[in-house]
């Protein structure tokens, strides 16, 4: 299998977690495919998905080729089928909120840029230049912008940036004066921001995209929230094997899943709010779904 260039700043980023205890990056949603904690993570090569507006497709990255490639597949499982095939890395996929576009990572001479193509993967474009690490992009509920992380060559701190669909208008993202992680989450319609903060721990925060009405919700990591903005998904307990839900002012935490001593991350609710899609293990996870209200069993539907 083809070794990404990323992978030679993992140690790199494994000694800020190990010696500082904070994770600076993104989610980590930077697996370039490398999500922090979402996305670089796990500064890892973590794999990520998301869901269409509509519920009935899944974008996702998966090493199959040798190197990351994206695919689509059914929210059910059926029809895989691939979406790229450059030689380099792409990860971290992300639906616009219309569901015209993906946006996603690439990986180009140890960098990492963001791009934009059509659902059927044509009309290939770049947004984010230069010789930083950029990954785990998502949209604004209003489509005009799209965050994403941003590790700059020769440091080993992520923080999140925002952007145009045009790559005009680069400007750092803060929440009272304060970076964040590329960890979010964005309630469909309205400015709700959710996110992860550490302090003595990790705890879920969110805030007006304004940075106003800023509050702790409770602990946890990798949340994702509802469509309607009532729920939050969200990654607990040891090694984050536990999948649980809450609603958005902390109240009624409920477990609905238990994975064994492997991580649970890249949680999406479906648009209607009836199942929560994650994946499980390391690299590049196998893809399961299970009832929000937690009536039946998870599920595999794509295995990796």
């Amino acid at each position: 299998m083809k070794k990404s260039h990323l992978s030679r700043i993992i140690p790199l980023f494994l000694s800020v977690i190990l010696v500082g205890g904070y994770i600076y990056m993104i989610s980590v949603k930077f697996d370039i495919p490398f999500r922090v904690s979402g996305s670089f993570e796990n500064g890892t090569t973590h794999g990520t998905l998301s869901v269409s507006p509509d519920g009935r497709t899944i974008v996702y990255d998966s090493p199959k080729t040798g190197h990351g490639d994206l695919y689509l597949v059914k929210s059910d499982g059926s029809n895989i089928r691939r979406l790229t095939s450059d030689l380099e890395y792409e990860g971290t996929p992300a639906f616009s909120p219309d569901g015209a576009q993906i946006a996603f990572a690439r990986e180009d001479h140890y960098c990492g840029h963001i791009w934009i193509m059509n659902t059927d993967g044509s009309g290939q474009r770049q947004i984010t230049h230069g010789s930083d690490y950029d990954s785990d992009p998502c949209f604004t509920p209003d489509g005009k912008q799209i965050w994403f992380g941003r590790m700059p060559r020769g440091t080993r701190m992520i923080s999140v940036y925002s952007i145009s669909l045009n790559g005009e208008d680069l400007v750092p993202v803060q929440i009272n004066g304060k970076h964040i992680i590329p960890e979010v989450s964005f309630v469909r319609k309205g400015d709700w921001v959710y996110y992860e903060h550490h302090d003595s721990d990790w705890e879920i925060w969110a805030s007006h995209l304004d940075g106003t009405s800023n509050h702790r919700i409770g602990s946890g990591r990798k949340n994702a929230v509802s469509s309607d903005g009532k729920k939050i998904a969200f990654a607990g307990g040891p090694y984050l094997a536990g999948l649980w839900v809450m609603n958005v002012d902390g109240s009624h935490r409920k477990k609905l899943y238990q994975y064994q001593d492997y991580q649970i991350y890249c949680i999406r609710f479906s648009p209607d709010g009836r199942y929560i899609y994650f994946r499980i293990g390391g690299t590049w996870g196998d893809i399961f779904r299970i009832e929000a209200d937690g009536s039946s069993p998870a599920e595999m539907i794509v295995a990796e």
